[in-house]
């Protein structure tokens, strides 16, 4: 029974196929192979999902604050494909069974970045502090796991912490051009170059950062600002607020949904209420302007999104009764307004529904309204 009531039937139309694999319901060649891969793959799924494993490591990779040059040699390092001794030994290949830089027996990608003496030496040169007992001298997800854990938490207090990806590729060039050049370079060299690529790169993505971030704030005050509709229209702002401006506002509204079990569902009803409100007091031609930017594609265009279809056909049908509607994707800058109200009935607790007149208290404050222009904001 609760199947049917999540799945309802749009008795209305015939039926129709619905791929289950994608958000949408349209049939994609990615979900086609992906779905293909699980099934043929069940074992080799299972033994990746299963505890302990490097793939949740590997993730968090990608997350560091460094080239993509040194994220791909992490991960490579984590995934044992780099070419040291014991990985050419295992694949048949003869080659020495010594390390050349400190001529222990045996050279693992871990001896090489953690264990080996003169990784050593570099490591206590750096500004990184070690883990209390040192690094472990068998397991390098032990070691990484360490330098990320201690960089995600520590980020903020020791500024040190953002270099270690720069320390282990010096380290494995140092180690290459030993064996392919016969050139050594002493542990404080190895330091201070680690320190000043790292240095070099920080300042070009601040130098970037800080262009990035004029333009995009050229964009917002030339576009992300809300604008009024056109000659005898009104618009509707709707934001919902789901828990697991400027001008004159003619109307303003809040409603409480219970029992709502996903944010999809969550954010039909809050148009739905949207339109049916703007319905019950008389506008004829509107503009909805709604955040997100999926609900908005489902309305314009629902043959494409056929998941959706029972709860599309109910907000277009209530459309019906509309002169002329438009149905506007906008970003939190342009609705802010209604953004406000819809957070102000979970934080105030305000779980009344009503609709009123003009604009909350607050709300010319927050906008320093000029009264140039008018919009309703449910």
């Amino acid at each position: 029974m609760m199947i049917l009531e999540k799945n309802q039937p749009v008795i209305s139309e015939h039926d129709s196929w619905v791929w289950r694999h994608t958000r949408s319901g349209l049939y994609s060649v990615k979900s086609g192979y992906e779905l293909a891969f699980t099934m043929k793959n069940v074992e080799l799924i299972r033994d990746q999902q299963a505890l302990p494993s490097l793939n949740p490591l590997k993730d968090r990779v990608w997350n560091l604050m460094a080239p993509s040059k040194l994220k791909v040699f992490i991960w490579k390092a984590l995934s044992g494909a780099l070419s040291v001794l014991d990985g050419l030994r295992d694949r048949g290949m003869k080659c020495d069974l010594e390390c050349q830089t400190c001529g222990e027996t045996g050279e693992s990608i871990n001896h090489v970045l953690f264990s080996c003496t003169f990784a050593r030496q570099v490591w206590a040169m750096t500004r990184f502090p070690s883990p209390p007992a040192g690094f472990d001298s068998f397991s390098i997800f032990v070691n990484v796991n360490y330098l990320i854990s201690f960089w995600e938490t520590k980020k903020h207090v020791f500024e040190a912490t953002r270099n270690f990806p720069w320390v282990l590729w010096c380290l494995w060039k140092n180690r290459n051009n030993l064996l392919f050049e016969g050139a050594l370079f002493e542990s404080v060299q190895v330091c201070a170059k680690a320190e000043e690529e790292a240095s070099q790169w920080y300042a070009a993505q601040s130098l970037e950062r800080r262009s990035t971030d004029d333009n995009r704030n050229r964009l917002i005050q030339a576009s992300a600002a809300w604008k009024r509709p056109p000659e005898n229209f009104v618009k509707c702002n709707i934001r919902f607020k789901w828990e697991d401006s400027r001008g004159t506002v003619l109307l303003h509204s809040r409603r409480s949904f219970g029992n709502v079990e996903s944010k999809d569902d969550a954010q039909f009803l809050s148009v739905a209420w949207a339109i049916e409100s703007m319905r019950c007091h008389r506008f004829r031609m509107v503009y909805f302007a709604v955040e997100e930017r999926m609900l908005v594609d489902a309305i314009n265009k629902p043959s494409d999104w056929p998941s959706f279809k029972f709860k599309i056909l109910e907000l277009r049908s209530i459309l019906r009764d509309f002169l002329e509607w438009k149905m506007l994707a906008k970003s939190y800058e342009a609705n802010r307004g209604a953004h406000l109200i819809a957070t102000s009935v979970v934080m105030d607790l305000r779980f009344q529904s009503y609709v009123a007149r003009s604009q909350p208290i607050w709300y010319s404050e927050v906008f320093h309204n000029d009264n140039s222009d008018r919009h309703g904001v449910p």
